[in-house]
């Protein structure tokens, strides 16, 4: 993504300090995880990942009724929950109606559900697994590359675009909300957003546009990095989940951001992650962020 620094002019006169979704009721969640086992491409920690987060979204409040789960570890795959390209497509819609797990399960065809999240709602998304880039002529790209998450049948089936992830989740309507966590490489700008907070500054990524509903995201890592799998789980959903069991489910931008970068370096070393923080709409690096 092609990013410059915000000049006055991009600044709202109302951005807000309290963002609306720290108000919105939480809702529903979508948590992905693909070890890719067996396979030449196998990692060990993305399976655990998303058992990880399940079980702190439930314990900041999501109902566990709502929260929907695709791993390639305890699904056959003929399940709808094995992360197969076509699945997750099925899941990321499904986030953003609203109707139940359940519904997600039984469902022929989920694409029929017209039925969107309701309004003042907020809904989650964890992906842990590969991550990557592939080549563009589209010229929003101005550093020539989509970025892309990998299903567990890429090989066959494709990848996943961040153009693709965009559009599927910007059904979310003004009102709604949504909250990402992005554990793979090239994460920083996978889901397009348009204001990104890297290396203490917030930057407009020109080629972007703003989303209907609130979006914020957590990455792993910046467009050009590669995220680390650690011996059973990823550094950066580790992180993560360390700092809101340490802190609590709230703080700012910039706070969260350093805290979790400070435990990604002990995990793994020096200069080889970066957090990043992105988001649909424009934001001060002293917002207070409320998971």
């Amino acid at each position: 993504m092609g990013l410059v620094e915000s000049s006055r002019s991009d600044r709202p006169e109302n951005s807000s300090k309290d963002p609306e979704i720290n108000r919105m009721i939480r809702d529903k969640a979508l948590t992905i995880g693909i070890n890719y086992t067996g396979s030449r491409n196998e990692l060990r920690g993305c399976v655990n990942d998303s058992k990880n987060i399940r079980k702190l979204l439930i314990d900041l409040g999501y109902p566990e009724q709502r929260i929907l789960s695709l791993n390639d570890q305890d699904y056959p795959p003929e399940s709808p929950n094995y992360p197969t390209r076509e699945n997750i497509l099925r899941a990321l819609y499904w986030l953003t109606t609203d109707s139940s797990v359940e519904e997600y399960t039984s469902s022929p065809d989920i694409y029929l559900i017209e039925s969107k999240l309701p309004f003042d709602h907020r809904c989650f998304l964890h992906y842990s697994g590969h991550g990557s880039q592939s080549s563009t002529t589209n010229a929003k790209e101005h550093d020539g590359h989509d970025e892309t998450i990998m299903p567990v049948d890429f090989e066959v089936s494709g990848s996943i675009t961040d153009d693709l992830l965009y559009r599927v989740l910007n059904r979310l309507e003004k009102g709604c909300g949504l909250q990402a966590l992005m554990d793979c490489c090239c994460s920083g700008t996978n889901l397009d957003l348009p204001y990104v907070y890297q290396s203490g500054k917030v930057r407009h990524d020109s080629g972007s546009y703003e989303t209907n509903a609130e979006f914020q995201q957590f990455s792993a890592v910046m467009d050009d990095q590669f995220a680390i799998d650690l011996a059973s789980s990823g550094a950066m959903t580790t992180a993560f989940i360390e700092v809101i069991e340490k802190q609590g489910n709230e703080g700012k931008v910039d706070e969260l951001v350093k805290k979790m970068n400070k435990v990604v370096r002990r995990l793994v070393g020096k200069g080889k992650h970066q957090v990043c923080y992105s988001s649909g709409k424009y934001f001060r690096v002293g917002d207070k962020i409320k998971l």
